[in-house]
């Protein structure tokens, strides 16, 4: 597939999608001074907006307080996103929908027309939407979402962004079929996940959820010959893999997935045995998402510090445009 440079940009932390004069025309007056204050804010040392995450607070306790809704429907970069302004994570995800973040190049490098993309722990579902503008009308996508307002908002971004057949399903991902207690942080709602000692702490919302294996969401062999998956399930991803054997096996799909020792700890786990797991299954080599075109042995990953990382099927020594 060759290099695919990263873009870079000189944009902080959760504005790229917000410097489009037309995206901030649609937001209301409130939450549009909000933006301003993103982008022209004073930064602190790590590019973080100061008071930024005080000021969405309150702007989300003051519209709950008063019952307005911050339901929202925005145009950005060729795509819609359907959001709750009041969710802190709707900033981000417009920078990732917008292509403000390495994700975006991620995807241009591993997708092509006709592709299938999988996205496991899809939230506002950015890389889903990312996705369909690779995949093309012969593509597919699929979203597995938990939390049943954000699977509603998701379909519904699908259903006005991609061409390709699109299915959401509400559910998480794990090794077998159960039900169990989803967490979700009031305001971190992006860790929000099945380990109450990573997405459980401090002021959070609860709710009972049916855990699926993948394999018994999406059949391997109706998919396309290309298959990606993005897995960001918050320590859960070793038993979501264990659920989603039979698509391994068949599809060798390339991986996105986050190296997380905290999350992976909470799960009674590590995220060596997440690398370990897949190396097992003929995973040979990992591209950091700073770098996609770099390949590097998956035994040589640093399981100890967090990372992103796309995870390749066969030999570390496979050369970079080679398919996965």
């Amino acid at each position: 597939m060759g290099r695919v440079p990263v873009p870079r940009n000189d944009a902080r932390p959760w504005t790229t999608g917000l410097r489009d004069p037309a995206v901030r025309r649609q937001l209301p007056p409130r939450y549009r001074l909000y933006a301003r204050w993103l982008l022209h804010g004073p930064r602190r040392r790590s590019g973080f907006v100061a008071g930024g995450s005080f000021l969405h607070r309150a702007l989300a306790r003051t519209d709950g307080a008063l019952g307005r809704d911050t339901s929202a429907r925005i145009a950005v970069a060729g795509s819609v996103l359907h959001c709750d302004l009041a969710n802190p994570r709707v900033w981000v995800a417009l920078d990732e929908v917008a292509g403000g973040t390495e994700h975006a190049a991620v995807l241009a490098a591993l997708l092509e027309p006709g592709d299938a993309f999988l996205d496991v722990g899809a939230n506002h579902g950015a890389y889903a939407l990312v996705a369909g503008r690779h995949v093309g009308d012969a593509g597919r996508i699929v979203a597995v979402e938990p939390q049943p307002e954000l699977a509603a908002r998701l379909r519904a971004s699908l259903a006005e962004s991609v061409r390709a057949p699109a299915a959401v399903h509400q559910a998480a991902c794990g090794a077998a079929p159960e039900r169990a207690t989803f967490f979700v942080p009031r305001w971190k709602p992006g860790s929000a996940g099945l380990h109450r000692a990573f997405s459980g702490r401090g002021e959070h919302a609860s709710f009972t959820v049916d855990v699926v294996p993948l394999d018994a969401l999406v059949d391997a062999d109706e998919l396309p010959e290309r298959v990606v998956v993005k897995l960001d399930v918050e320590g859960n991803e070793l038993a979501a893999l264990r659920g989603a054997e039979r698509l391994l096996e068949r599809r060798r799909p390339a991986i996105l997935l986050e190296v997380n020792p905290a999350s992976a700890r909470a799960a009674g786990g590590t995220a060596g045995a997440v690398i370990a797991h897949l190396r097992d299954r003929g995973y040979g080599s990992a591209a950091p998402f700073a770098d996609p075109a770099r390949r590097i042995p998956i035994a040589a990953l640093d399981t100890a510090s967090p990372g992103d990382y796309v995870l390749f099927h066969g030999p570390p020594g496979r050369p970079a445009d080679a398919p996965a």
